[in-house]
């Protein structure tokens, strides 16, 4: 984890993460979600068993994230996309791109 710059882990200090690598690691956290069919395939989930619990992040980086993830939402939501739906798209099962 610490070779991949949207890990917080990576990072001295995960508030001096840019603003795509937090978008990178929302995705991630969604990938996983819906990987697992878990919080309907939001990131929502594991930012809330995340944040301030294993990685602290100050109160801009938590609503720029919780703000990412309710516009993912929103976008997944709309579009109907699922595990299934994205899979079918890139052709691979197991596959999210």
């Amino acid at each position: 984890m610490r070779t991949n710059r949207h890990h917080p882990e990576y990072h001295a200090d995960p508030n001096d993460m840019p603003e795509v690598d937090l978008i990178e690691m929302i995705c991630d956290w969604t990938a996983m979600s819906l990987e697992f069919g878990q919080d309907g395939g939001s990131a929502r989930g594991w930012a809330d068993k995340t944040i301030g619990i294993r990685v602290h992040f100050n109160d801009a980086k938590r609503g720029f994230i919780y703000e990412m993830i309710e516009l993912l939402d929103f976008k997944l939501k709309t579009e109907g996309l699922t595990k299934s739906s994205l899979e079918e798209k890139t052709k691979v099962p197991g596959v999210i791109v």
